[in-house]
């Protein structure tokens, strides 16, 4: 089974405590997941007014379900820009985009625990992505409204934000847990129907590239998925769909050529600077990293403390994985040399967090055995957080105190010069601390510089209804 990189650098640090069984942990957490609020706003209709229910915020869809297919139907506005073939080829395409994602991360790959234990995945609690269309009939179990302003449709709209550019919603009394299906919609947005003229070029459907990533992030939460922020599944797509159609030229700066060449190729994927759930793995025990934002004094003050020069070219700095002998090894390098070190830790603190925010593949299902007796069953993915205090020694010579982040898009702030702000997204940050406390970046996943950009301060939607229903 794959291993996240940085959770098991972390859990060598753990290992000096010698008495935190991981394995038991995980699977008393898993165990205990019904006492588990997932954070943020599950993406069904209704409400409870008792907290959430647990079918809230799970698949739609599972195997098992007869038909063996999602009965799916399309309702699309007649000046609706893309045809109803390219809408089918979208969604296909987004579900399966989910099934290759979901393939990679192993989702239903068997568990073995450190007592011999092997949990086999239960068939009928993986996500079915097989999808059939029909005519819209009071039995389709998924209908897709493309520009169209149904009662159904107006009557979510109501309760939303002015600015809603698609949704998925489904309604509690149309939940079958039993059967493993739902009945509910998704809906995007017609730009021409809209007052504001840069929706119209924004959201301009006709480009094949944007409707596959409004629909790829709207099946993702049929899929069980909320919001992810740094991935298709964020809370807002305009910024990443105005940002993927800048043009570029002779004046355009390096930076923003790289966010919009970013923005291009994110419209087709997933995970973005963040991922949805952290696939760093431990495979050719290698993790790649910066200290610093390309060319700032955080970058060269790092740099010149490890190699004792000032950086020639693009400085690049990697950890490999725990050996026999060694925590791990660290090697910083630019254009013209490297240097690698040994890595030891001591901690004196090593806390874990509440295993990350659910919401990630939710599923919820109920069954009834010969008896008629009913029981249930909930599945949601987790990340791993965790923070480590201690003493690193790095190599021979040098000794400090550090600092080590894991999770999901761990956030961070540098100043490159006097001027910029920048902000770095990582699932494993390393920071030296001095003695008068000062912090030195050693090694971090990525940063991005934001401050060349210039935002729209309406471009956030208004996603949540009471945390009930989701774009």
């Amino acid at each position: 089974m794959k291993r996240i990189f940085a959770l098991v650098l972390l859990l060598s640090v753990a290992n000096a405590f010698g008495s935190i069984n991981f394995k038991k942990l995980l699977k008393n957490y898993n165990k205990n997941k019904k006492s588990i609020t997932p954070q943020g706003g599950a993406m069904d209709g209704g409400g409870t007014g008792a907290g959430e229910r647990q079918e809230e915020g799970a698949a739609w869809f599972y195997v098992g379900k007869k038909p063996e297919y999602i009965k799916a139907c399309i309702n699309r506005a007649p000046n609706f820009r893309a045809s109803e073939a390219t809408i089918k080829k979208a969604i296909f395409n987004s579900l399966r985009a989910w099934e290759g994602y979901i393939a990679r991360l192993d989702l239903y790959a068997p568990e073995v625990w450190d007592d011999g234990t092997v949990e086999v995945y239960p068939e009928k609690m993986k996500i079915l992505t097989r999808i059939r269309f029909e005519k819209c009939t009071k039995s389709t179990e998924l209908t897709f409204y493309m520009g169209t302003q149904t009662k159904e449709v107006n009557e979510v709209l109501n309760r939303m934000g002015k600015e809603t550019y698609g949704f998925a919603f489904r309604k509690f009394d149309d939940i079958f847990p039993v059967k493993g299906s739902s009945k509910g919609m998704i809906w995007i947005f017609n730009p021409i129907d809209t007052p504001d003229m840069l929706d119209d070029s924004i959201f301009d459907w006709k480009k094949e590239e944007l409707l596959q990533a409004i629909m790829t992030h709207e099946i993702g939460h049929i899929m069980g998925v909320k919001h992810v922020e740094n991935t298709i599944m964020r809370n807002s797509l305009k910024d990443l769909f105005y940002m993927s159609q800048m043009n570029i030229d002779a004046s355009t700066s390096p930076t923003i050529v790289k966010l919009i060449e970013d923005s291009k190729r994110n419209l087709g994927k997933i995970d973005h600077e963040n991922q949805i759930i952290s696939q760093s793995t431990f495979e050719n025990n290698v993790l790649s990293g910066k200290v610093g934002l390309a060319g700032s004094q955080d970058e060269k003050d790092s740099f010149k403390f490890f190699m004792k020069r000032d950086p020639v070219g693009e400085v690049k700095v990697s950890l490999h994985g725990p050996n026999k002998n060694d925590f791990a090894s660290y090697t910083i390098e630019d254009d013209i040399g490297h240097k690698t070190y040994s890595l030891n830790f001591t901690p004196d603190l090593f806390t874990i967090g509440p295993l990350g925010k659910g919401g990630k593949f939710k599923r919820y299902r109920e069954f009834v055995d010969s008896q008629g007796n009913k029981t249930s069953e909930v599945i949601n993915e987790w990340e791993f957080t965790g923070m480590a205090y201690g003493t690193i020694t790095i190599g021979n010579n040098i000794t400090s105190k550090a600092m080590f982040n894991v999770g999901s898009s761990s956030s961070m702030y540098y100043k490159a010069g006097t001027q910029t702000s920048v902000q770095s997204r990582s699932n494993l940050e390393i920071r030296l601390i001095g003695t008068n406390g000062n912090l030195k970046t050693m090694f971090v996943n990525d940063v991005i510089n934001w401050d060349d950009i210039i935002w729209d301060d309406d471009s956030t939607d208004s996603d949540d209804i009471n945390d009930e229903a989701k774009k």
